[in-house]
């Protein structure tokens, strides 16, 4: 293991010494290492983030009118530095200049740099300029995707074999249109049919498989925002109900409070984490009252009463999305859910406090099957949630929390707070304790378990700007859950602890090391009974990243990254080197980018994670374990800003085995933009 990793480092200085030491890092570049560094729990995003985002940032952002919520949520700014944002601008009043922003505090000079294209300020034209300026906003965008794996094909022939062949071909296609006019009025539509799905046949299943739709208005009235289709409902800390982008512990230690709009249209291929209805928030001084409905069909397994021969009850919802058979046919869309709620929220100069709540009920009763670990689970035909949510600001130091209760009398709380407590100093720390009875279909807290359920615990993170462009962030989270979870017969606990040091030593380079360790209880492999003995499941981890931008065009990136498994036998090893190079020209319409991977491991428990680059709005994250190599090139050609076309090609060695990928995209923008458009390069 020692061997490999300081073959990697070597690798890395004969890289660095060819390179010769103008831009920092781009804001995609940067959204992506955040959502690479996820835990492999939550996986990664359906690209509805991505899209949402060209949709919203076509045009630049007015800091004068912009809400800071909404922009830190586009720019991925941390709370902290959100909140710093909103006082500067609420003390000094409108901004003048973007340059402007190097004098907010906690803001520094990356963060500056990576915003700057993304904003600026405007005058205060006429009316008839005004008007012509709003005419011409409105745009059109159009994205056609296809792909093809090798292992979908594998798929399609075991399934074959098994005497259930899929219905469709193994092809994904993706088909998203979206119309926006000034970030006022809003529709749009996405189609998805997945790998071995029908496409055009017969009912249930005519056209495409996922079809999701909305048309949305937002204003600065009584009426703030108006939904109608499909949307996400984003509501307190995630103890009710948070169905939108949302991390928990990543490489940023000040990421601890959920931030984001209450009501948001759908625009991703997620078939579960969405609302079907419409929504509504109005607002008048300082009170905001926002309400939707929602009627939709939930993808689940059916148990039939063998006496009637009818569903009696459903036993667990399926997630993939997936309905290539006719066995899962007949589960699209099994239980109906109706459901009402909403928030109310006062808005005070330093802060707010706001009372969030939703409930409806199935089509048919939720029953998971008789067992320990299901002792406490949702169950019956209702369901209800509630909460209290409270956000305060004094000095320097932001206090929030909140308090939620369910139908069955569970009870949950997160509180929080992040301070500054020196310009070069930031610190956050979060306590959350949740009942087993407590649960939410749509929950998304900042937790350890996928769900809000069962767990206590305490978070400390520290973010430390010390001079010469360095950086330090570490956090440590103790936590215990009080009851049995899945694959833990026992009521267990653990810790989680990282280090990560950031040099930027010029505009041209970034450099970061991360140490990170993680301790929790897990089942003991190969012993039966009704309470297996749990042990101590260790991972550690170390990574080390070296960026480079030779020039305005170049971008050379070598990751070398090393992982050590234990769990009460030998340990297990891993390692995965990465390579990437990228070629973006700002006076040539093609841009290239390719990674050539080298990885071994002991076995899948020393698994490592790789994200990879795709082709735009969308993200992908390989598995790698055994002994291999990955390599893959993407090709992206501009036609200005009216029309671009991507390909990417990816193989996969592994012993005799061999994988392979294949990607194709097309985004076609109709209608002028007038205004101050966006500098992406």
């Amino acid at each position: 293991m020692i061997r490999r990793l300081s073959i990697g480092f070597f690798f890395v200085v004969v890289i660095t010494a060819c390179l010769q030491g103008q831009e920092t890092v781009h804001l995609e570049e940067h959204l992506q290492e955040r959502v690479a560094s996820l835990s492999e729990e939550e996986g990664l995003a359906d690209g509805g983030q991505d899209w949402e985002r060209l949709m919203r940032l076509r045009r630049r952002l007015d800091l004068n009118r912009i809400d800071p919520v909404e922009m830190g949520d586009l720019l991925g700014l941390t709370p902290l530095q959100v909140q710093a944002f909103e006082s500067y601008r609420r003390l000094v009043g409108p901004m003048v200049d973007g340059l402007e922003l190097q004098a907010v505090p906690g803001w520094d000079e990356a963060t500056v740099r990576r915003v700057l294209p993304w904003v600026y300020v405007a005058a205060h034209p006429s009316l008839p300029t005004l008007l012509h300026n709003q005419w011409q906003a409105g745009v059109h965008t159009i994205l056609c995707q296809s792909s093809l794996q090798s292992s979908h094909l594998q798929e399609q022939k075991e399934a074959v074999q098994r005497g259930q062949p899929f219905l469709g071909s193994p092809v994904r296609l993706l088909l998203r249109y979206g119309f926006v006019y000034d970030r006022k009025i809003r529709w749009g539509i996405t189609l998805e049919k997945d790998p071995g799905e029908p496409l055009l046949a017969q009912k249930p299943a005519a056209g495409f498989d996922m079809l999701a739709a909305h048309v949305a208005w937002k204003g600065s009235g009584v009426i703030r925002t108006l939904v109608l289709g499909d949307f996400q409902v984003n509501l307190g800390q995630g103890l009710v109900m948070w169905q939108g982008m949302a991390y928990r512990k990543t490489s940023d230690a000040m990421l601890i409070m959920r931030q984001g709009e209450v009501f948001r249209p759908h625009t991703g291929t997620d078939e579960l984490r969405f609302q079907r209805g419409f929504a509504l928030e109005v607002g008048r001084g300082r009170w905001q009252l926002a309400m939707f409905a929602s009627t939709r069909g939930l993808d689940a397994h059916r148990v039939t009463d063998t006496g009637s021969g009818q569903p009696a009850y459903v036993s667990s919802l399926l997630t993939t999305g997936l309905h290539r058979t006719p066995r899962e046919l007949q589960q699209r869309q099994a239980l109906g859910l109706s459901g009402i709620g909403g928030r109310l929220t006062y808005h005070h100069r330093r802060g707010r406090i706001a009372f969030n709540g939703w409930g409806g009920r199935y089509s048919l009763p939720w029953r998971k099957e008789p067992s320990m670990y299901n002792l406490f689970a949702m169950s019956g035909l209702h369901f209800s949630n509630m909460s209290a949510e409270v956000g305060y600001s004094l000095h320097n130091m932001y206090l929030f929390g909140e308090v939620a209760v369910n139908g069955c009398g569970g009870v949950a709380y997160i509180q929080g707070a992040m301070a500054s407590l020196h310009p070069r100093l930031d610190l956050a720390w979060l306590h959350r304790r949740i009942s087993p009875r407590y649960h939410t279909l749509y929950g998304n807290a900042f937790t350890e378990g996928a769900e809000p359920t069962n767990e206590v615990g305490s978070y400390l993170g520290i973010s430390l700007r010390l001079p010469l462009g360095c950086k330090v962030d570490a956090w440590l989270d103790a936590f215990r859950f009080p009851w049995l979870r899945y694959q833990v017969d026992r009521p267990s606990r653990g810790q989680s602890a990282l280090l990560q040091v950031s040099w930027l030593p010029d505009k041209r380079t970034d450099i970061f090391l991360r140490w990170m360790r993680e301790s929790k209880g897990q089942h003991a492999v190969g012993v039966s009974g009704p309470m297996r003995e749990v042990l101590a499941f260790t991972r550690s981890a170390m990574r080390f990243q070296y960026s480079h931008r030779p020039g305005p065009a170049w971008l050379v990136r070598v990751r070398v990254e090393g992982t050590t498994v234990r769990a009460g036998q030998m340990p297990e090893h891993g390692f995965a080197s990465h390579l990437d190079l990228q070629y973006r020209p700002i006076s040539c319409r093609w841009r290239w980018m390719a990674r050539l991977a080298y990885y071994e491991t002991g076995g899948y428990s020393s698994r490592i994670y790789g994200f990879e680059n795709d082709v735009p709005y969308r993200n992908v994250q390989s598995v790698y374990h055994g002994r291999g190599f990955r390599c893959y090139g993407i090709a992206e050609w501009r036609g200005g800003r009216q029309i671009s076309c991507a390909a990417k090609w990816g193989i996969t060695l592994r012993g005799k085995t061999q994988g392979m990928d294949i990607r194709v995209q097309m985004l076609l923008v109709l209608g002028s933009e007038g205004g101050a458009v966006a500098r992406r390069d």
